[in-house]
């Protein structure tokens, strides 16, 4: 269960889904830290200006993304969120959803927390 010095991360995990699903890349990008490194589950791996740009061409569209079993471990200004998410894609005609699991890595910086890094595995199913 979440206590107060963690929902605050959450919020923030939060707030990065909807941006995604709102296609909202002003609040992504101001979300993702200077030195965000993402890895897809495929193990191609992105900075913040790749992904920034991936998200602006419109080929792929978050169209849903809900989390589960979500846990932070915080230590001072770091903040490690673990959890479940069930993303909802849209590419052309085609709509999938993909169960994975995700690690990701935030960094209080300037009174802000900011996602350094995110990673996710899918779930087999």
């Amino acid at each position: 269960m979440p206590s107060l010095e963690t929902d605050d991360v959450i919020a923030a995990e939060r707030a990065r889904a909807v941006a995604h699903t709102t296609d909202d890349l002003a609040t992504l990008a101001e979300l993702f830290d200077e030195d965000y490194h993402y890895v897809h589950g495929s193990g191609l791996t992105e900075t913040k200006a790749t992904y920034l740009a991936f998200m602006a061409a419109g080929k792929v569209r978050f169209v849903a993304i809900e989390h589960d079993d979500l846990v932070v471990h915080r230590l001072g200004e770091v903040a490690v969120l673990t959890g479940n998410a069930l993303v909802t894609l849209q590419s052309g005609a085609s709509r999938r959803s993909i169960p994975n699991r995700f690690t990701a890595t935030w960094v209080r910086r300037g009174g802000r927390w900011k996602l350094l890094t995110f990673q996710y595995t899918n779930i087999a199913g």
